[in-house]
């Protein structure tokens, strides 16, 4: 019972200084939010070029871009552009929160990941670690410091979807745990 309490005072207070240290690395992503730089990513372009019923775009941001014919196409996946397309339609291709939006992602698959842990039965204290190490200690908080830039901002939106596939599934196919 002792070795319990101790071993739970312990994770408590190595909690503190793990989420003190979350706390920075989310400022610095809201810092770069705050500094976006308008026409970086050319998703906006096909995100445009999709609202005007074309698959070309005028030109490249980010060189990622392909001619063919005298007319220019982005290389990824149109996926981004579809989610991105009611902000350049409102905002234009100068549009400059992809970084937020990748935020916006960042953010989602945290809570989907968490509703996985829950239906999987994982312990509370035990979600909050692997969390951590999901947000932080994985590719996602690099990849989503940068989805102003075009391959990033697709990795944002892939590992969202994918998240969101993995837990109709959890949640479909486990019975409820009693934690949720």
């Amino acid at each position: 019972m002792r070795n319990a309490l101790r071993q739970s005072d312990r994770t408590r207070i190595l909690l503190i200084p793990a989420l003190g240290l979350a706390a920075i690395l989310l400022a610095g992503l809201v810092m770069h939010m705050l500094t976006e730089a308008p026409e970086a990513n050319s998703y906006g372009l096909m995100a445009d070029a999709f609202l005007h019923g074309r698959l070309d775009v005028s030109n490249c941001f980010d060189g990622d871009c392909v001619t063919f014919d005298d007319k220019a196409y982005v290389i990824f996946p149109p996926m981004p552009a579809v989610v991105a397309m009611p902000f350049v339609a409102i905002f234009g291709t100068g549009f400059h929160a992809f970084a937020s939006i990748g935020f916006a992602c960042f953010i989602a698959t945290l809570t989907l990941w968490w509703h996985i842990f829950g239906r999987l039965g994982v312990e509370r204290e035990t979600v909050v670690w692997l969390l951590l190490a999901l947000a932080f200690g994985s590719p996602l908080y690099y990849v989503s410091i940068h989805a102003d830039r075009v391959w990033f901002f697709a990795q944002s939106i892939n590992f969202l979807l994918l998240s969101n596939a993995l837990c109709c599934l959890a949640c479909r196919s486990l019975p409820p745990s009693p934690s949720t």
